[in-house]
C-alpha cells in the first residue's frame, strides 16, 4: 500500500475515472500498526473496498517479479486496473 501511495502522490498513477474504482478509493482508510505496516480498511461494512485490495495485491505481484523500470511497473499497474474495472462492469 505504501507504492500505490507514493504513486498516488506524485501523480504517477492515473486511472480513467471509473465512477465505481473513484468510489471504492474514497473508502479506504489507512490502518498503520506499531511498525508502521499501512492496510487498508473501510470505516463501515457497506462500503466496498475490493477494487483497491485487488490493485494492491497486483502490485505486490509486480513488485515481487524481476526488477523493472517504474514506468513499466506503472503501465502494468494500469493494465490491471483496466482489467479489474472490466470485470467489475
Amino acid at each position: 500500500m505504501k507504492e500505490l501511495e507514493a504513486l498516488v502522490l506524485q501523480k504517477r498513477f492515473i486511472h480513467n475515472g471509473d465512477p465505481i474504482l473513484s468510489w471504492m478509493i474514497s473508502n479506504v482508510v489507512c490502518h498503520r500498526d506499531q511498525k508502521d505496516n499501512i492496510y487498508p480498511r473501510k470505516e463501515r461494512d457497506e462500503n466496498k473496498i475490493d477494487g483497491v485490495v485487488a490493485l494492491i495485491m497486483a502490485l505486490g505481484r509486480i513488485m515481487m517479479t524481476a526488477p523493472i523500470r517504474m514506468h513499466k511497473r506503472i503501465k502494468c499497474i494500469n493494465a490491471m486496473l483496466h482489467l479489474t474495472q472490466t470485470f467489475l462492469e
